[in-house]
Formats: structure tokens, C-alpha cells, sequence
């Protein structure tokens, strides 16, 4: 029980630290059709994705899902051997994983278009993970989060 959270925490974790990697690979988040001199904002995605109503809720439905599966192989790894443990281990971990990029999925989808809301209230052509900016542009942080709240 003990190996499979910390297995929970540590995908957790990953996905968390991910959201900035994965808006980093993505450096523009939106950019509008293009004007004389663009307009360039930036945002603290780990700030929004932490304070997205949607995202606690993921987490909580994650969270769910992830207790009713340590239910499930409690029960049904009672009689195996430790490999078919491991294999059923193995199962259970990607299934979450799944589950995890899923939901993710969805709440990324819903920070992004709040973005682009508050990117086009204020002019802004393009939008900046703010670990990919070293100087410059607007921090339009705030605004987003007050977007999806």
C-alpha cells in the first residue's frame, strides 16, 4: 500500500511540474493574428493551473479513482505471486496515468481559452509561458485566474 502512494505522489508531482514543461514546449500559448508591432503578455501557468477550480476537481476525481483502484488490486493481489503483482501493479499505474493526462487535458483546455479572453480584452497579440520570458511584456497572470474562477 505504502509503494502504490507513493507512486500516486509521485505522478502527482510530475504532472504538476509538467504543466510547465508542457506550456515551455509550447512557448506561445495563443497568439493572435499579427499587427504592426505585436503586444506580448506573459503567464504563470503553475499559478493558474494551481488556482483553476477545475483542476482541484480533477485532482479529486483522480484522487477517487486512485483509491477505488488500491481498493481493487488490495483484493485481487491477494492470491498472486510477485511478478503477477508487479504486472497488475504495472496495469493499474498506467491506467492512471491515462486518467491523469485525461483530465489534464481538460483543464488545460479551459486555461488556455481563458487566456485568450483575457489576451484579446487587452490587446495582447501574443501570450508567453512567464518561464520562457527574461524581460518585458504584460504579466496577465491575475486576470486569468480570475477568468476561471
Amino acid at each position: 500500500m505504502k509503494m502504490w502512494r507513493r507512486v500516486a505522489v509521485g505522478i502527482s508531482t510530475a504532472v504538476i511540474l509538467g504543466m510547465g514543461t508542457l506550456s515551455g514546449a509550447q512557448s506561445v500559448t495563443y497568439a493572435a493574428p499579427a499587427k504592426a508591432a505585436a503586444t506580448i503578455g506573459f503567464v504563470d501557468m503553475q499559478q493558474v493551473v494551481s488556482n483553476s477550480p477545475d483542476y482541484k476537481n480533477a485532482q479529486d476525481t483522480w484522487n477517487s479513482e486512485a483509491d477505488t483502484l488500491q481498493k481493487e488490486f488490495d483484493s485481487k493481489s491477494g492470491g498472486l505471486s510477485d511478478a503477477e503483482k508487479q504486472q497488475l501493479f504495472a496495469q493499474y499505474q498506467q491506467k492512471l496515468a491515462l486518467r491523469r493526462q485525461e483530465l489534464m487535458t481538460q483543464v488545460k483546455a479551459k486555461v488556455d481559452e481563458a487566456i485568450k479572453n483575457a489576451a484579446n480584452e487587452q490587446g495582447i497579440s501574443v501570450v508567453l509561458d512567464k518561464e520562457s520570458v527574461l524581460y518585458g511584456g504584460k504579466d496577465l497572470t491575475q486576470d486569468v485566474v480570475n477568468k476561471i474562477k
